[in-house]
């Protein structure tokens, strides 16, 4: 058996052939044994990285970069955005087609402020975006409120 690690995509590749000269020989047992770790460190998240010595290994994987926690965040945000449109958009045709409201004026001001809050998230000073610890506290009605629609 043999390995190489690809840079290209940051990712060990094994073979029972030696493709080119870059291909180091790995045994069959080394390769069981890389394996049965990463299958016994089940349910952790684990992947195969590149050991001291040069040799693939089980180990955690990289933290996210900085960049990759804001896109993260980003995302969560928008999808948020998202998935209140509707109720905000519901609550606007009711008022006017003279309906009764789903919601009361106070949690429509609510629901805006929230909204708003995630829009400035990013942005906000007092924040700490993108930190899930930090992000705007949802209204208490808010979790019924998706369900229902």
């Amino acid at each position: 058996m043999y390995a190489k690690f690809n840079e290209s995509d940051q990712r060990w590749m094994f073979s029972f052939d030696q493709v080119d000269d870059a291909w180091i020989e790995y045994s069959d047992a080394d390769h069981a044994a890389l394996f049965t770790a990463l299958d016994a460190a089940f349910p952790l998240l684990m992947v195969i990285g590149t050991g001291k010595d040069g040799l693939p290994e089980v180990q955690l994987p990289p933290a996210p970069s900085a960049s990759e926690l804001e896109a993260s965040a980003r995302s969560w945000r928008n999808g948020v955005l998202a998935q209140t449109d509707g109720a905000v958009a519901r609550h606007r045709d009711q008022i006017e087609a003279g309906s009764v409201a789903t919601l009361t004026v106070e949690q429509y001001r609510l629901l805006q402020v929230y909204r708003q809050a995630l829009r400035n998230w990013p942005e906000s000073e007092s924040s700490e975006f993108p930190a899930e610890s930090g992000r705007p506290v949802p209204p208490d009605f808010l979790a019924a409120l998706l369900t229902a629609i």
